[in-house]
């Protein structure tokens, strides 16, 4: 199974996304990457912000949330990557999964 995992901060915002045994051969990655890559271009061109997509021992998207002012705008880029991705296991359920992992506070 190919698993596409949302990292979020401690404010639910994602800061970084990654993939898993992700198949190019396959329609499922192929478009997922394609997604990555826009959102990547997106945040790098349009919003100036620093984010790195790294395909080496898999794929991982990396997004800089330093700069405070763009928290919206970089949340309906983001947002909306996750949207996308979520149709997109709809449409391939046997081939990709998108997980999003909780975070479990003990007091």
């Amino acid at each position: 199974m190919q698993e596409i995992w949302i990292q979020r901060d401690e404010t639910g915002r994602i800061v970084e996304v990654v993939g898993q045994g992700l198949r190019v051969e396959t329609p499922a990655a192929e478009a997922a990457l394609r997604f990555l890559r826009a959102v990547e271009t997106t945040m790098r061109d349009y919003l100036h912000v620093d984010a790195e997509l790294s395909t080496e021992a898999g794929v991982r998207l990396v997004v800089d949330r330093q700069d405070f002012h763009l928290h919206r705008e970089i949340d309906a880029v983001t947002e909306g990557l996750v949207i996308g991705l979520r149709q997109l296991a709809a449409e391939y359920p046997a081939d990709l999964e998108v997980n999003e992992p909780t975070v479990r506070v003990e007091v």
